[in-house]
């Protein structure tokens, strides 16, 4: 079932990709002349970006190995947020890499759960930073959206960003992990469970923490989409700032869906969310560059 599942997802990726490509055949030729022109010092100021966003994650990372007694240099935590993200870009789903990085990282440590309980916290913060972000620029910036179903996406991640919330900081509803222990036999899992709950809850007791992981996730998710906009000034596409970081979360939230890391998803989001201010030509050769960097910074 697992390869079942696995290869699905590579299929729907190849699918989305292939079919992306097909409708845009007539666009092509346009498509890599504007990639061929692209102005190379934004391109090569866009990678220098993403390594900052890089080393920005590894330190809020360490904040929330360190919470949970999980003492890892610096320098090998970056190491593992690196790794992380090859295997993001080359693994049929965006939370492979999170896997790896949990199992090295409790390498050489009994607290396995604690170290996976820090990954997914950190995963968990990227995306209530991403809607809370998503948020502000919906009530900035009203007039930059394209797009109606930018507004349905970014109220859905407001939502889950919330509970997300309530989890981590109130102990009530941090419970809901317990909840699920009703519907497992194995004395193994639900110990497993009540302990995830315990090293969740432990993120209550260090607030200060928590913010500076929280403040870390609002630049790094702000430098993400700088990053897009570097490559979006590369092709002189001629969107403001302002209009990627209300739309760019959309394209994000899409791509967290089962698939290749968002490939073939995230390129559609381009093309959808984007194509109707930049041009679909320039969207799509925007896209290419984005996945470009992200490739080429995961080798």
């Amino acid at each position: 079932m697992k390869n079942i599942s696995k290869y699905l997802k590579i299929a729907v990726s190849l699918a989305l990709l292939a079919a992306l490509f097909w409708i845009m055949r007539d666009k092509l030729s346009g498509i890599v002349s504007i990639i061929a022109h692209a102005k190379k010092p934004f391109i090569a100021m866009s990678v220098g970006i993403f390594v900052l966003c890089m080393i920005l994650q590894s330190f809020r990372l360490k904040l929330l190995l360190d919470a949970q007694g999980v003492h890892i240099a610096i320098r090998d935590v970056t190491f593992l947020t690196f790794i992380g993200q090859f295997f993001n870009n080359f693994m049929p789903t965006s939370i492979g890499g999170d896997v790896i990085k949990a199992y090295y990282a409790s390498g050489g440590t009994k607290k396995k759960l604690e170290t996976f309980t820090s990954v997914l916290i950190d995963r968990v913060l990227g995306v209530i930073t991403l809607s809370w972000i998503a948020l502000a620029a919906l009530f900035l910036y009203p007039d930059d959206i394209a797009n109606k179903i930018v507004v349905v996406i970014i109220i859905i991640m407001c939502v889950i960003g919330t509970v997300f919330t309530a989890v981590i900081f109130n102990k009530k509803a941090a419970r809901i992990i317990v909840f699920f222990e009703r519907f497992f036999k194995s004395p193994r899992i639900k110990d497993q469970l009540q302990r995830l709950y315990e090293a969740t809850h432990k993120y209550r007791h260090h607030k200060m923490l928590l913010l500076h992981a929280i403040w870390i996730s609002f630049v790094a998710q702000l430098m993400f989409f700088y990053m897009a906009y570097l490559l979006a000034i590369a092709i002189s596409s001629g969107v403001s700032f302002t209009f990627l970081m209300l739309n760019m979360p959309a394209i994000s939230a899409a791509s967290m869906l089962p698939s290749l890391n968002g490939l073939g998803i995230r390129e559609s989001g381009f093309v959808y969310f984007l194509g109707g201010v930049m041009g679909k030509t320039n969207a799509f050769a925007l896209s290419l560059l984005y996945l470009g960097v992200m490739l080429v910074m995961s080798l």
